[in-house]
Parts: C-alpha cells; sequence; structure tokens
C-alpha cells in the first residue's frame, strides 16, 4: 500500500463518516425527533453507530499498521540504512545488508504465516533470477525462529536470499504488518517502500529505473 492509495483510502472512508452522519441527521428530521421510540429507529441508530465505529477502527489500523511504519523507514531516506544481520538459511551463514553494496537491494519483510507474504514469493523470486545479473539483490528476512523459516525454505527452493534477523533495526522491529518491501539502492539508501503484497509487473517497473 503506497502513501497514495492510504491518503484515498482515508478520504472514502471519512466520505462513510459523513454520509451515516447526514442520512442520520436527515431521518431525525423528517420523523421530528431525535430520540429512537421504535425498534426500527433502534436498528437504524445501531447500525450507525457500528458503522462509525468501524470507520474510526479502521483509520486507527491504518495509521498504525500502514502510515506509521511507512514514515518510519522513509525517513531513512538519503541516509544509510541501519546494517541488518542476518542469518541466510541456505547457506547457514550470517550476512549483513552492507554485504550487497552496490547492487541495488529489495529487502522484502515477511512471515511464513501469512498468506500474502507466500503469495508474491514466486514473484520476487523471478525478479531475482531475471535481474540478479543486472545488480538486484532480493532479500526475504522474517523475525520468526530458525527452524519455522528453514522448514519453509526446504519446501520452497527459491533463489533469491532469504533468513531470519541476528540483528533486527529499531526501524524493522517497529513494523507490525507483513508484508513489507523496501528498495535500497547501490548507495545503501532507502528509495522507496510499500506495505502489502505486490505482483510481477509492479516489482518490475520498482527496480528498473534504479538498475543499469
Amino acid at each position: 500500500m503506497t502513501s497514495t492509495i492510504i491518503f484515498w483510502f482515508r478520504i472514502a472512508i471519512i466520505l462513510l463518516m459523513a454520509y451515516t452522519v447526514y442520512t442520520f441527521i436527515k431521518a431525525s428530521l423528517k420523523r421530528k425527533y431525535w430520540v429512537p421510540k421504535n425498534q426500527k429507529d433502534i436498528r437504524d441508530l445501531f447500525g450507525d453507530m457500528l458503522t462509525l465505529a468501524g470507520a474510526v477502527f479502521v483509520l486507527f489500523m491504518l495509521q498504525k499498521n500502514y502510515q506509521e511504519p511507512m514514515d518510519k523507514v522513509m525517513a531513512n531516506q538519503q541516509k544509510t540504512f541501519p546494517d541488518v544481520r542476518f542469518m541466510e538459511t541456505k547457506s547457514g551463514t550470517e550476512k549483513k545488508l552492507s554485504d550487497f553494496k552496490g547492487r541495488v537491494v529489495l529487502l522484502n519483510i515477511w512471515a511464513t504465516w501469512c498468506p500474502p507474504c507466500r503469495r508474491e514469493m514466486p514473484d520476487l523470486d523471478k525478479l531475482e533470477q531475471n535481474y540478479s545479473s543486472s545488480g538486484l539483490s532480493v532479500i526475504a528476512l522474517s523475525d520468526e525462529d530458525d527452524e519455522t523459516v528453514k522448514e519453509f525454505v526446504a519446501s520452497h527452493p527459491y533463489k533469491f536470499s532469504a533468513g531470519t534477523f541476528t540483528s533486527m533495526p529499531q526501524v524493522i522491529a517497529e513494523i507490525g504488518t507483513r508484508p513489507v518491501s523496501i528498495l535500497i539502492d547501490k548507495k545503501g539508501q532507502v528509495v522507496d517502500m510499500v506495505v502489502g503484497a505486490r505482483g510481477y509487473n509492479f516489482f518490475e517497473d520498482w527496480i528498473k529505473k534504479h538498475l543499469p
């Protein structure tokens, strides 16, 4: 989910809230009383209150799970991103983000329990195979235990680097949603970030302008 999508999603929710309040006021003026007097009035009021409560909850979740993580990561633009350390599952060796300096890195934060994460992995794998020779490295990291990730990787032999964090920067630790993809340029600086699963065409367009 990008900042633009979040913005328009917020607008849609606010408009829904405004429409709910408008219909309540209109109905109250039409019947010439505000306090519910029968079961239909009570049901209508309850429905309006449920709609408003749901809208407030969605706005809160957008802020907590999408906007805040994006703001924190994007605050690292024009700065070298923290040097993430991770245990690469296939090789069993510890690596760090700075090992990939000079390459464009698509850092994907995922989890085995996350269906959207698993759904986008074949596209990430295709991306790694098609653009690795052009200077792209896809790194998929989970904060789950080593055995859980090792079991998943064993049954899904993808070409990209996958592993678990051995040193997780605070900016990543505070991201509570999955999946999240962070694009890091050859200098180790954040270029962009998206929250939520994406497909191959999106990822391809995303990385192309940063590769030779």
